[in-house]
């Protein structure tokens, strides 16, 4: 039997921290929001609009960062490079996509408010949200060739950061999941390029 969700059945404190994370989580969606609208009312532009989804498909899958190692991989002098970057990469899609992905389970910002001059490209996106997939494993990407060769690491933030944008321009994530991304992209580029220093 399904006991009433009263006051009554529940301890006073847990009913106090669920108002403060439900409280919390109200006032994220609404900066979240507001940052996304800022962006489709004061960036968006018939260019944007081209190149923005090229930003974003060149981060499905990892692609430009898969093809990147192995151009690394190929050249003895940057196959440490590659490799880091390959190992930083598959950390990077196994913690977002498959652990926190699927266990915070946060909707897409166009599945609950979805703007009428959405691009076509972004009803391919089916996972969800929390945190952005493309921004985890760039950052991490980027961060692991940048901790081998700042020479090539900083057009690869670069890149990184334009295809952070990108998910935000297309209103397929969040401010705060591309956010959450990026700064767990670095931590795992960092740490991967650590333990690689270690095992050396």
């Amino acid at each position: 039997m399904n006991l009433p969700r009263h006051s009554c059945c529940r301890p006073a404190h847990n009913t106090t921290m669920q108002s403060f994370i439900d409280t919390l989580s109200d006032t994220l969606y609404r900066i979240d929001f507001a940052i996304l609208d800022a962006i489709r009312q004061h960036c968006r532009s018939a260019l944007g609009d081209v190149l923005l989804p090229l930003f974003s498909h060149l981060g499905d899958c990892g692609t430009i960062w898969l093809l990147a190692a192995q151009l690394l991989v190929l050249r003895r002098p940057t196959r440490r490079t590659g490799l880091i970057l390959l190992a930083a990469l598959f950390a990077a899609n196994l913690l977002g996509n498959y652990i926190l992905k699927p266990l915070i389970e946060r909707p897409r910002p166009f599945w609950l408010a979805p703007p009428a001059d959405l691009l076509p490209s972004a009803l391919r996106e089916t996972s969800f949200s929390f945190p952005s997939g493309h921004t985890i494993s760039s950052f991490a990407a980027a961060t692991a060739i940048f901790t081998q060769d700042k020479r090539l690491g900083a057009p690869a933030l670069l890149l990184a950061v334009l295809i952070a944008f990108s998910r935000l321009y297309l209103y397929v994530h969040f401010p705060s999941d591309v956010l959450a991304g990026a700064l767990l992209g670095i931590l795992t580029g960092r740490l991967t390029a650590r333990l690689a220093r270690r095992i050396q």
